[in-house]
Formats: C-alpha cells, sequence, structure tokens
C-alpha cells in the first residue's frame, strides 16, 4: 500500500481517512513507519492512559511524537542545532530528544523534561498527520518486551488496538536516536552511519564556531 499508483489511490485515501476518524474519536491505531510498526493514538491524558495499558508500558517510561516538522517547536526547544540535524536528516528514520515545552502532557515524559519526535518518511504516515493535523504518539507496535512489529501481520491481535492501517516498513528496524542537546547517538539503529556523519560535522562547525570567537 506505499505504491502511490492510481489504481490504489482510493483504497489508500479510504484507509487513511478511516484511521484518522478513529484516532479523532479517542482511538488507538498500529500504523507503518519506515522503521517498525508504531501505536498511535492522540495526546489527550485519557487517550495516553489507555495507550500504556494496551502496550503494558511503564509510566515511567517516555513516549516519542510523530508530528509535521512545522509542529516541533509547540512541543519541544527547537535551537539551531536542532535545526541543523532537521535538515540534514529528517524526514528519515530518526528519533530526535529534545527539551520539552511545558505545554507537553507529562504522560509522555515519563518523569524526565525531554522529548522524543520524529519526523517520518513514509507517505501513509505523512497524508495521515495532514488529515489528523496534530501530532500522535511514536511507539513501537508490540506489548513493553517483545520484538516490535516490522509488518501488520505482526501487530498483536486482541490487546486493544482499534485499528490497523496496512502499509509497508522499508528498513524493519527501530530508529536511531538522537539526544540533541549533546549529539550523541542513545540508540544505533536505522540510517545509523548517516546519522554518525551528519553529527561529526555540527561537532566540527561547533568547534570551529568557538575558536572564532574566542
Amino acid at each position: 500500500m506505499t505504491n502511490m499508483t492510481t489504481s490504489k489511490a482510493p483504497r489508500i485515501t479510504s484507509d487513511v481517512k478511516e484511521a484518522a476518524a478513529v484516532l479523532k474519536n479517542g482511538g488507538v491505531i498500529a500504523y507503518p513507519t519506515e522503521t517498525v510498526y508504531g501505536l498511535g493514538s492522540l495526546l489527550d491524558n485519557s487517550t495516553l492512559s489507555r495507550l500504556f495499558s494496551i502496550k503494558r508500558r511503564d509510566l515511567e517510561k517516555p513516549i516519542s511524537i510523530t508530528l509535521h516538522p512545522s509542529q516541533a517547536p509547540k512541543y519541544v526547544h527547537w535551537d539551531s542545532i536542532a535545526e541543523m540535524i532537521y535538515k540534514s536528516l529528517a524526514p528519515g528514520p530518526y528519533t530526535l530528544i529534545l527539551p520539552a515545552k511545558e505545554s507537553v502532557p507529562k504522560t509522555l515524559l515519563g518523569g524526565g523534561g525531554t522529548l522524543g519526535i520524529r519526523i517520518c518518511d513514509h507517505p501513509l504516515l505523512t497524508y495521515l498527520l495532514e488529515i489528523v493535523g496534530e501530532p500522535i504518539t511514536s511507539t513501537s507496535a508490540n506489548i513493553s518486551g517483545d520484538k516490535p512489529a516490522t509488518s501488520w501481520r505482526e501487530v498483536p491481535k486482541n490487546i486493544g488496538i482499534d485499528l490497523i492501517l496496512k502499509g509497508e516498513c522499508t528498513w524493519k528496524m527501530p530508529s536511531t536516536v538522537i539526544d540533541v542537546s549533546n549529539l550523541q547517538i542513545l540508540r544505533r539503529g536505522a540510517g545509523l552511519k548517516l546519522a554518525e556523519e551528519v553529527l561529526q560535522s555540527i561537532r566540527i562547525q561547533s568547534i570551529r564556531k568557538k575558536l572564532e570567537e574566542d
């Protein structure tokens, strides 16, 4: 379903619109990304509570979100380094960890002060976010501790997910997680080599800038 051909477009449109309706009605869906399948809900506390229950996730563990890049400054403190990383790596298979804004639901933060954001490169998800008009959660579609689902067939059944949006994951491995504040990779995953090159380049630029200022 990731092939946006004319013959498949009506079904894709119908499927994504149905998923968007479920989300807007407080539901939880499983959806494809370029890395692994994600569990998505809106960011209100009641729906987030249900999401944690479905995933059997410890409330002290944070959950990331996926969004349109224009929405990022509303949820995280977006600085020049974040902008450099975004321009080099996004959209793509990366989770950027940034200081969260006060408006972010505390449930997402797991007791910390940072939030993971994903700007994904998947046509179905991009279309879904356009229809919904706001971010959704981005956590792997599995019971906590189990192997992430890399296809809709692997998404756990009968655990309370309201809809599975069928699609394909190209990388079939988790995202690379980047701590933007200290330019460190917290989890090695999809697109690792490019991430390492970009971060090293930014480190060098930062050192040069500091030397020039001194």
